[in-house]
């Protein structure tokens, strides 16, 4: 694979991880996909698109496996995202559907989950909301934010 020979070559280069990762992704191989945006992090700790990805990856292995501690981990890299950037409606709606999620689970489940998700699900509505109203993002963010929470 020739993005894998180059991330060999210099492992430097945080593009090259993240389109390896998507590679990996596209493969369904969800655990190498998220190493390698783990190594995008390594490179750049404020990458707030990396920890949205890193989210929405972890929520694809849940949906693929049921494993409850990758819903959570998908949460928890969510809202580092937004702790990044504050109007992100990627992640904010990734927070708002995982604790949707964790909200739907069996109670055996939920003991698992250490999240305060109902709290959390409720503060992700309200930043959708406000920026939904303040209109603080692009147009089709701001279309995707209305859809998520309808």
């Amino acid at each position: 694979m020739l993005l894998h020979r180059r991330v060999s070559i210099d492992s430097s280069i945080s593009l090259t991880w993240a389109e390896l990762g998507e590679a990996y992704y596209n493969a369904g191989h969800f655990d190498k996909a998220v190493h390698c945006y783990h190594e995008v992090l390594l490179q750049q700790s404020f990458n707030y698109y990396a920890f949205a990805r890193i989210g929405e990856l972890e929520h694809a292995a849940f949906v693929r496996d049921g494993d409850v501690e990758r819903l959570e981990s998908s949460t928890k890299h969510y809202l580092r995202s937004v702790e990044l950037c504050s109007n992100l409606v990627r992640s904010w709606a990734g927070v708002f559907v995982t604790t949707a999620e964790m909200a739907k689970l069996d109670e055996k489940k939920k003991k698992k989950v250490e999240l305060d998700y109902e709290e959390l699900h409720s503060v992700a509505k309200k930043q959708l909301e406000k920026i939904i109203k303040t209109e603080n993002a692009p147009y089709a963010d701001i279309e995707a934010a209305k859809k998520v929470i309808s």
